[in-house]
């Protein structure tokens, strides 16, 4: 502990974060789990029972949530939340598009909520607007943004995961508003097939005018 003192606060603060998502769980109730339909994430999209011995897997649009086997120490309701893209984009920083928001309600039988589950609870976002540059964002319960410290899996062009061990905030999954593709696909978006036709056209005419001028020339 005599070392803590030379360790950066954010760098201390991400720490702490690691170590309480890796915390064991047991899937009971706690007091202190934020409700994300009152801070933001107000529609449920999803939802399923959940038992201990089941597990489920939950769907919507291009998101799947998948809940295994032994996340839950006893039977639950799990239901995926969402907010509206457009007041989580108004918070997004600037050339950053947000591709997903979301967060967890998970009710127990005493109608007290779960914080934390003893296997991840794997979220998957499938999208071709997925890139390397793309930012898993924790949401506080205050509303503050502050990137996952725990790095997403990450395919470019296709999806990104991230496993869930806890739930005291919801989440924002965001990406560069400019997309990189290739080589050949500018990132203003022109197409380069066009282009080229247009260049060549004009070396085309440019040889048509230098021959006559040159017949002109002969005569």
């Amino acid at each position: 502990m005599r070392n803590l003192g030379k360790i950066s606060g954010p760098l201390l603060a991400a720490i702490i974060l690691v170590l309480a998502l890796l915390a064991p769980a047991t899937g009971a109730p706690a007091r202190t789990v934020p409700d994300f339909t009152r801070l933001g994430f107000p529609t449920v999209v999803a939802q399923a029972r959940v038992t201990p011995a089941t597990g489920a897997v939950l769907h919507a649009g291009n998101v799947t949530v998948a809940v295994p086997a032994g996340a839950v120490s006893a039977g639950v309701d799990f239901q995926l939340l969402e907010g509206p893209v457009a007041a989580f984009q108004s918070k997004a920083p600037p050339g950053q598009k947000v591709l997903s928001d979301f967060a967890f309600k998970v009710v127990g039988a005493n109608g007290g909520l779960v914080a934390a589950f003893g296997k991840p609870v794997i979220y998957t976002l499938t999208s071709s607007r997925v890139q390397k540059g793309s930012v898993y964002w924790n949401v506080l319960p205050s509303g503050k943004w502050v990137v996952n410290p725990v790095p997403a899996g990450i395919v470019p062009g296709k999806q990104l995961r991230h496993g869930i061990l806890a739930a005291p905030v919801g989440w924002v999954v965001t990406s560069p508003v400019a997309l990189v593709t290739g080589a050949t696909a500018p990132v203003t978006g022109l197409p380069l097939g066009p282009v080229l036709l247009a260049g060549l056209g004009l070396l085309a005419l440019g040889a048509i005018l230098l021959a006559a001028r040159r017949r002109l020339g002969a005569g």
